[in-house]
């Protein structure tokens, strides 16, 4: 069974809690700075979080790591060193209404309710790990206080062990979130560690041509309506699955089809959901109507990637779970996928951002997370090329999380750390049996992808 209590700080050494006794209680260096205003996103985030209770906004990474783990103490001193770098880590939200949120940073924060460790029965291996962690993406974040969450895991197996990290959407965005693993956890590495900015990122003030075109085409791109599907049974609770490959081989198979990662990763999603049992394809294919993504662009330039706020766009592209040839869906893919990652949609949302009032911010949001819009959400998160460690422990890999939408079945994300990429399924409870499923159809998908490209140059 798995323990449900952290180990407690009075069964360590007098050395240990004198240390944890230092590092419990972090003295916040910005706790005089003036409050920050949320932007439209943000608010807009909150303002669904308020409309739907059961939405859990948390995502994050699971780092796995090998070696043995660190004591709990060593883990809580590694965070006084980088928060002053994230000093939004160290706010909580004022309370009242969305448009008058402001962050307040706190004087001091309890590391001990954010730092935690869970220690699984011997033996418990990635079965016990998985179970452990969705029962933490259940876990409610603490109102007042600032939003993220960290475990470190140990016990299922003598040579691996794991850091679960977890922050409000409103906190941060994927590549925020990834920024923040880097750096609170794994410290010096994470300085070092350069985030891959996705290609079309632009640069520069909002120019008013390319904002109204990026705005028309952002509500276009809403309709028509998605077909809802029939899923009164859905639980909202998170079943995490996860699939890899190397990203060299993703890069080689785009150069061979002519497409981006990204494509190739969508592709490889398009190809499992037309088999996927659970699949909403199943569904919508017998009424003839598309199947809708909403998919989320990182508009951060060059010199935002070390920003813990929040830059996204959600743009919605249609997977083409109608076409049987890998070739057919990348090509479909490219055309619609590769033309909104350009300067148009980073200067739409500078537009949001500063000029749009918040009831229309919430109500693009919420447009695009409805099932009405859309049946299933797909990122992708830029990782980084640097090599991390813990305290001299090397990290294995880092299998990105998602929230999962009201009303949807599935989400997943695409993120990469060094040569790795890894895609995080997140699938409704309701169908957890086939989550593992998901994952080995994706990977099925890229072996296919990588088969009908032809030969390597």
């Amino acid at each position: 069974m798995i323990s449900r209590r952290p180990i407690s700080v009075m069964r360590r050494s007098c050395r240990a809690r004198a240390l944890e006794g230092v590092f419990l209680m972090y003295q916040n260096p910005h706790h005089a700075d003036a409050g920050r205003r949320l932007g439209v996103i943000e608010r807009a985030l909150l303002a669904y979080e308020r409309a739907h209770p059961t939405v859990n906004l948390g995502i994050g990474g699971l780092v796995l790591f090998e070696g043995r783990p660190p004591g709990i103490h060593e883990l809580l001193g590694q965070a006084p060193l980088h928060l002053p770098t994230q000093p939004l880590m160290s706010c909580g939200l004022s309370p009242g209404a969305n448009r008058r949120s402001v962050w307040r940073p706190r004087p001091t924060l309890d590391l001990g309710l954010h730092v935690r460790e869970r220690v699984l029965p011997a033996g418990a291996g990635r079965a016990g790990l998985m179970s452990l962690v969705n029962e933490l993406l259940a876990v409610p974040f603490t109102k007042g206080e600032p939003l993220w969450r960290m475990w470190l895991i140990h016990g299922y197996d003598g040579e691996e062990f794991a850091v679960l990290y977890l922050g409000h959407h409103v906190l941060h965005d994927g590549v925020s979130a990834m920024n923040n693993i880097a750096c609170v956890l794994l410290g010096e590495g994470g300085q070092n560690g350069r985030v891959r900015i996705p290609r079309g990122s632009g640069t520069g003030r909002a120019r008013p041509v390319r904002v109204m075109r990026g705005a028309g085409r952002l509500a276009s791109h809403l309709y028509p309506p998605a077909v809802r599907l029939r899923d009164e049974g859905l639980t909202g609770e998170r079943r995490l699955a996860w699939a890899g490959t190397s990203l060299e081989r993703m890069r080689d198979i785009g150069k061979r089809h002519g497409a981006t990662v990204n494509t190739v990763y969508l592709a490889a999603l398009t190809s499992a959901l037309r088999q996927w049992s659970y699949s909403p394809w199943r569904e919508i294919e017998r009424r003839g109507r598309p199947l809708w993504a909403l998919v989320p662009v990182s508009t951060r330039t060059e010199g935002e990637q070390n920003g813990i706020d929040v830059r996204i766009m959600p743009e919605r592209t249609r997977l083409p779970c109608d076409k049987v040839h890998p070739a057919e869906q990348i090509a479909l893919l490219k055309a619609t996928t590769e033309a909104i990652r350009g300067s148009a949609v980073v200067d739409s949302e500078r537009a949001l951002r500063a000029r749009t009032p918040g009831w229309l911010g919430h109500f693009i949001l919420s447009r695009a997370l409805s099932p009405g819009s859309t049946h299933l959400l797909a990122t992708n998160v830029p990782g980084t090329d640097r090599p991390f460690d813990l305290l001299g422990r090397p990290v294995r890999e880092i299998v990105p999380l998602s929230f999962l939408p009201v009303g949807h079945r599935l989400a997943v994300v695409l993120t990469t750390y060094q040569d790795q990429a890894r895609a995080g399924f997140m699938v409704d409870a309701r169908f957890a049996s086939g989550a593992d499923e998901l994952a080995a159809l994706w990977s099925a998908a890229i072996d296919e992808l990588d088969a009908s490209a032809g030969p390597a140059s």
